[in-house]
């Protein structure tokens, strides 16, 4: 992905929050879950996406949105270490689609995007071990 070799911002601060940023990956897939019982989808999905990605290298962790007017309307988001390569985040994204695959009734898109996050969020050692395991 363009720029990912530039994995911060400048460490100087942002004159009104004080705060450094780094750079992180972001992978979105969106669709609509099966109909029936929106209460099982925003129970069980968390969990499923959680368990689909904790323990992979560069995983920061996770959103899963529903939306407030069509509750069978899903966005997750898996955050990841700009270090991490791209074959591993999509590896994972794949994974991640056949263990919801069972919710699904149509997919709708899937993204990436490039993120910064306030490196308190994100902090340098869990960078150093990311950046150290991959090379």
């Amino acid at each position: 992905m363009p720029g990912e070799e530039n994995q911060e911002l400048p460490r100087g601060t942002n004159a009104a929050s004080k705060t450094a940023f780094r750079q992180v990956c972001a992978q979105g897939l969106e669709f609509v879950g099966l109909p029936g019982d929106p209460e099982k989808l925003q129970r069980e999905i968390p969990s499923i996406v959680q368990r689909a990605n904790a323990g992979s290298d560069g995983f920061i962790g996770c959103l899963v949105l529903f939306s407030e007017q069509e509750s069978r309307l899903v966005t997750v988001i898996t955050l990841w270490m700009a270090e991490v390569r791209f074959e591993q985040r999509s590896g994972t994204s794949n994974r991640l689609k056949r263990l919801l695959e069972p919710y699904v009734d149509r997919w709708l898109r899937s993204t990436k995007f490039v993120t910064f996050l306030p490196c308190s969020i994100v902090p340098e050692q869990k960078s150093a071990e990311i950046a150290s395991i991959l090379t």
